[in-house]
């Protein structure tokens, strides 16, 4: 018990394994009052103590509590069905607890009907052990109830208990229902070939069942005949256990039968003797295999399609809002007080699975999606239900394979007699199967005729030749992956797994220029905010200011995507009243918005959570989680070819390279048959959609390039948009190599020097990431001084507080609708950029421009001065003309940059009224009454220099 004080506050242990300690009810005691407040422990193994009845009921209790353990072992314990009877309220609160062992604990039919009602009343159990618990008929029938409600049961052991034919028959009925069941155990048990003939009834009908262990019953011929006819309709069992079952010849001769039409099983384990024809069982298993083996290549070369069930989300909000830590919360990591703000943004991968919720890491992420995508396919598409071809396109290790002239691969297996049939698929088609080979930089695309292990494929099944006519008719080299029995029972058991990519968005007003080229259509929004700051008079407005802006903004980037508001630091909220206030002016702040996601439970229109303590956390997952697969974008069916051309892409990662050019994704879509530049660029939409690579494509520089590693750019460019208060730089090191007074100017006049850039950022990438800020309007030249420097205008912090300048207006009023942060400071970067580029020349002989956050005066000619003002109160961004007769020039220039901006940058989402003045009256004109009337000086004259114009900005 010394250790408990300290796991209430570990929060990085995940394994802790106590067993064979002599742990009694003393010792769970302290154990239950660490799980009551640890928030990172994952499995705890107590097997084989002396926790009795007490010590169990103590730890259910605690689990009620607990929000992070998924797994607990209680093993070899006297436990008995009173120390079971908490189980089931323990089940219905905690929300993580997916497994539980009670192997060799005397459970009994009671204790059995604990566990059902435990089933019953949680959402995410996912495996059970009760084998050797003195379990009869009256248990079984208690969990075969549970069993025909459960949506997420995938492993059942009942080994060595006493279950007779009658709970058999129970069980065997909640199989026809079952959807969830991959794995059932029923080996050493008091069932006869009466209880196999239910079993078979309900095998004949199920589908979800990969593993059955029957072994060690008295099965006999009786059962095996009954067994062989469940083969003839069954094609999902993939391993069958019927070791020490008492079957002779005739029972084998009838699972010979079966086996001659099911084409799914590739493992069964039997007693061998003389009696029994193991050379013809083998044959047909060998068969089998080489039927999942082909029919996985062959879907790997065809297109079929199905959802991916991925998608994007994406967190914003004010800066320490809690972002970082909510998704920490959510994969159960411990909550960090002293976290550092996200600079720019995080990007990681999250998976929720039966197993739970969990973060990828980087090798994950990259993996090979294609292998488990084709298994999903098979599964979905009832491949297994069709005859096996002739083609073999991989040979298992002891197999040899002879042809004669104008014959056909006859298949011949050679190996020694074994003691008991088990036959098994090898883990890998060959030694080099899936590592790098010649003239492929990863392995994950090889020739079939290249590999001596492959032969060409016998393409006479129409079927299969109808799948593949696409990869035929383009003579597409075969593709080939590493194929493992283990990818279908995976798929069976994750087919619901749902994968997450997560952008952590940092919340400083500096990066909010930034983050208009990473926010997409599709994927789910979480506006975070702090409730505190919504209760404090001080900081309500602001809050709710930013609240709105954000969500504005969504609106203007993804109009259909899920918005979900989570309010944090829920702790300090003490009355429910102050809840239903901040309730109140969220909602006053927030409607109308038709894409938020209420939350329901709470009859609120956010989520209160407290990363701290982790109140609300569950439902946060859960609200997630329903939203997500509600979303229409997530369940678009997708296409082999376009998963397989992803993997091509993510597979050069492992080479360093962080971004491609749209000719080298060409030649990778070439290797998978994607060869159209229509097909390859809506497939890169859609991995930019899910957020697994970044493709720009507002210009064609930016379309040219694909940056396959996101958190790569992001961390780059945020070595020079950052927010140096918030994120501070040392200064020591930029001092020492004599850049102390680059750095100065870069954060306190926004105007960044080569040199500093070759020191942030590798030199051989420099012109890469100021061409990438340039198209993408983050930086523009400044050739208005003897040294060349960049202009970040996302870096100006002074406000303009000079004279009010008179001269005439230009209005762009986005009253109506919303006028973003960033665009202001985009528009200096085209006014600026069009003044370096257009006089270049004369540069430095003109005024120097005068930037601020809020104001611009620069010269667009020697003579002409133009003026820049934006008013976020009042959502007004004014353009002053002094020279008159240059007016109707930049009318048209600076129209033609905002409307660039709005299809470049915004979605093309802005709307706004263009309104000039008449300066004779100083009224303000709507454009079109403008132009109809010919407004002085706005219409004088046609001097409009458009080769010049579209030249440099871009056809309008």
């Amino acid at each position: 018990a010394f250790f408990s004080e300290p796991l209430k506050e570990n929060n990085t242990l995940r394994i802790l394994s106590l067993r064979s300690n002599q742990i009694s009810n003393i010792g769970a005691e302290p154990i239950a009052r660490a799980l009551e407040h640890n928030l990172g422990l994952e499995c705890l193994d107590l097997r084989s103590n002396n926790i009795c009845n007490f010590g169990a009921l103590r730890l259910f209790e605690a689990l009620k509590l607990n929000i992070c353990l998924g797994e607990l072992q209680l093993d070899n314990n006297p436990i008995d069905d009173i120390g079971t009877s908490r189980f089931p309220e323990t089940m219905l609160a905690n929300k993580t607890l997916a497994k539980v062992t009670l192997v060799s604990c005397v459970v009994g039919d009671n204790g059995a009907q604990h566990v059902a009602e435990a089933l019953i009343n949680n959402a995410q159990m996912y495996a059970i052990n009760l084998s050797y618990t003195m379990i009869g008929n009256a248990g079984a029938a208690s969990l075969s109830n549970a069993m025909k409600v459960s949506k997420t049961l995938g492993q059942l052991f009942l080994d060595g208990n006493k279950i007779g034919d009658s709970g058999m028959s129970s069980l065997s009925e909640s199989l026809k229902a079952n959807k969830s069941l991959n794995e059932l155990s029923l080996s050493n048990n008091k069932f006869s070939h009466l209880g196999l003939q239910h079993l078979a009834d309900a095998l004949e009908v199920n589908g979800s069942l990969s593993k059955l262990n029957l072994s060690r019953n008295n099965i006999g011929d009786a059962g095996a005949i009954h067994l062989g006819r469940a083969l003839l309709a069954n094609q999902g069992l993939l391993e069958l256990d019927l070791s020490d079952s008492n079957i002779g010849k005739l029972g084998c001769s009838q699972l010979i039968k079966g086996l001659q039409i099911n084409y799914s099983l590739i493992e069964l384990q039997l007693d061998i003797n003389k009696n029994v024809p193991w050379e013809k069982i083998n044959d047909l298993l060998g068969r089998n295999e080489i039927k999942r083996r082909n029919d996985f290549m062959e879907t790997l070369n065809g297109n079929d399609r199905i959802p991916w069930n991925r998608s994007r989300l994406m967190l914003v909000g004010r800066g320490k809002a809690g972002k970082t830590a909510t998704v920490r919360s959510i994969i159960g990591q411990h909550f960090v007080e002293s976290w550092d703000s996200t600079v720019g943004a995080e990007v990681s991968e999250l998976e929720r699975s039966s197993h739970g919720w969990k973060k990828l890491n980087d090798a994950e992420s990259s993996a090979d999606h294609s292998s488990r995508f084709a298994a999903q396919i098979i599964l979905q598409s009832k491949l297994l239900s069709e005859s096996p071809g002739e083609s073999l396109l991989g040979i298992r290790s002891g197999m040899q394979i002879m042809a004669g002239k104008n014959k056909k691969p006859i298949l011949k297996y050679v190996f020694k007699r074994p003691s008991r049939i088990l036959y098994r698929g090898v883990k890998n088609v060959s030694s080099n199967m899936g590592s790098p080979g010649k003239g492929s930089s990863n392995g994950s695309t090889n020739s079939v005729t290249s590999n001596p292990m492959f032969i060409q494929p016998d393409r006479t099944d129409e079927s299969r030749s109808e799948r593949q006519s696409d990869a035929q008719s383009l003579n597409q080299i075969p593709i080939a992956r590493e194929f493992n029995d283990k990818l279908f029972l995976e798929a069976k058991r994750n087919k619901d797994t749902l994968t997450l990519s997560v952008w952590d968005f940092g919340g400083q007003d500096v990066f909010f220029s930034m983050h208009h080229i990473f926010l997409t259509k599709t994927g789910i929004y979480l506006l975070v905010f702090d409730i505190r700051e919504v209760l404090q008079t001080d900081t309500r407005e602001e809050a709710l200011d930013n609240m709105s802006f954000w969500l504005r903004s969504i609106n203007l980037h993804a109009p259909s995507a899920p918005v979900m508001l989570v309010g944090t630091f829920s702790d300090t909220v003490q009355k429910r009243e102050q809840m239903l206030f901040v309730d109140k002016a969220v909602e006053e702040a927030v409607l109308p918005f038709s894409q938020l996601a209420r939350n329901e439970t709470e009859n609120l229109s956010f989520l209160p959570i407290d990363n701290k303590t982790s109140s609300g956390i569950v439902a946060l997952r859960l609200m997630i989680e329903r939203v997500t697969r509600n979303d229409e974008a997530v369940n678009d069916s997708v296409s082999m070819r376009w998963i397989l051309l992803l993997d091509e892409i993510l597979s050069k990662r492992n080479e360093d390279r962080n971004f491609l050019t749209l000719t080298d994704v060409k030649e990778l879509g070439a290797r998978v048959g994607v060869n159209q530049a229509e097909e390859i660029e809506a497939a890169l939409r859609l991995y930019h959609e899910r957020g697994m690579l970044i493709h720009l494509t507002s210009t064609e520089i930016l379309k040219n390039i694909v940056t396959i590693v996101p958190q790569w750019l992001v961390a780059s460019l945020s070595k020079v948009i950052r927010d140096d208060d918030v994120h501070s730089l040392d200064i020591q090191n930029y001092r020492a190599v004599g850049l102390e007074e680059d750095v100065e100017r870069t954060f306190n006049e926004a105007l960044a020097s080569r040199d500093f850039l070759e020191y942030v950022w590798p030199k051989s990438q420099v012109d890469f990431f100021i061409e990438l800020m340039r198209q993408t309007l983050l930086l523009s030249l400044w050739n208005c001084s003897k040294e060349k420097y960049y202009l970040v205008p996302s870096l100006l912090k002074n406000i303009y507080q000079g004279p009010r300048i008179t001269g005439a207006c230009i209005v762009f009023d986005f009253s109506n609708g919303f006028l973003p942060k960033g665009l202001f400071q985009r528009l200096l970067c085209l006014c600026i950029e069009y003044t370096s580029m257009r006089n270049s020349a004369a540069a430095k002989q003109m005024s120097k421009p005068e930037v601020y956050q809020n104001f611009c005066s620069m010269p667009f000619d020697r003579d002409h001065m133009m003026y820049l003002e934006e008013d976020s109160t009042l959502q007004l961004i004014t353009v002053i003309v002094q020279d008159e007769t240059q007016a109707a020039r930049t009318l048209e220039i600076v129209l033609s940059m905002i409307r660039k901006i709005n299809c470049d940058v915004m979605g093309s989402g802005l709307k706004w009224k263009t309104l000039l003045e008449d300066v004779e009256t100083g009224n303000l004109v709507n454009l079109v009454s403008a132009r109809e009337s010919r407004l002085s000086p706005w219409f004088d004259t046609i001097a409009q220099e458009k080769k010049n114009t579209e030249t440099i900005m871009g056809t309008d």
